[in-house]
């Protein structure tokens, strides 16, 4: 083999290995999290009763500049937002601001599961706010709850529903944990943020949000 060819395999394989690592750096930047561009559906075992809990979802893990100035969605990261879904399908959410900069925003409501024939599982939560959309779309200004979604999420559905009066979620499976996970659908672009939310632990240093009664 010539010197000129080894040179040029050489500089190849640099190239090669280069990308590969620019690659994997940017995967691990934006999509490390479960969820990525396609969530395993739940095993066809599953129950919506499995569901009942309490669930966080910690803003902090997302790159909120990418939806838009990053001096202002700098603030997005110190955001937490906490799910509780009930036995008797009611349910409540909140959006909190851990350095107390922004009021909490609440929701609540009743939650129903859908399943599609393709194994597409999905979380309906009644009087629910997509909160990560607001995020995206109006942080550091709060919610503004109006108008209709019509799009599609990371797993090829369609999405149509009125802001205010539903949020969907997306129910994935983590196949090394044996668990499941809920996921928002994905919000901003190149690349998208897909905000995830796993099981509260019990050791969570940080006490659950309880609703305000009603009038």
């Amino acid at each position: 083999m010539g010197r000129g060819l080894r040179r040029a395999l050489t500089s190849a394989a640099y190239l090669i290995l280069a990308g590969l690592c620019c690659f994997l750096s940017y995967s691990w930047a934006h999509f490390w999290y479960r969820g990525s561009l396609c969530p395993d559906n739940p095993p066809e075992a599953f129950q919506e009763e499995a569901l009942v809990g309490v669930w966080k979802a910690d803003y902090g893990r997302y790159e909120w500049g990418l939806c838009g100035d990053n001096t202002v969605m700098r603030g997005a990261r110190s955001l937490v937002e906490w799910l509780v879904l009930r036995e008797d399908k009611t349910f409540y959410q909140v959006l909190q601001d851990r350095r107390g900069q922004i009021p909490d925003q609440w929701a609540q409501g009743t939650w129903w599961v859908e399943r599609f024939p393709d194994g597409v599982t999905r979380l309906h939560l009644e009087k629910g706010i997509f909160f990560a959309n607001e995020v995206c779309f109006h942080f550091p200004q709060p919610p503004t709850i109006s108008g209709w979604v019509s799009s599609s999420d990371q797993t090829g559905h369609e999405l149509f529903y009125k802001q205010g009066e539903e949020a969907i979620l997306i129910v994935g499976w983590d196949r090394f944990a044996q668990e499941s996970y809920l996921e928002y659908p994905w919000v901003g672009s190149d690349p998208p943020i897909i905000v995830e939310f796993g099981r509260a632990p019990e050791s969570d240093s940080v006490p659950i949000p309880i609703p305000t009664p009603g009038p």
